[in-house]
């Protein structure tokens, strides 16, 4: 992950995860929003 390791969100996972959709939902230097990142 690349956020603080001592942040707790019950919705954090490892980015392996949603990687795949991601990549099938976009094309390459497409710009996706994560309007949850916190940051």
């Amino acid at each position: 992950m690349n956020l603080d390791e001592n942040i707790e969100h019950p919705a954090m996972f490892p980015e392996e995860l949603i990687e795949p959709f991601v990549k099938a939902t976009t094309e390459k230097d497409d710009l996706v929003l994560d309007v949850f990142c916190r940051k």
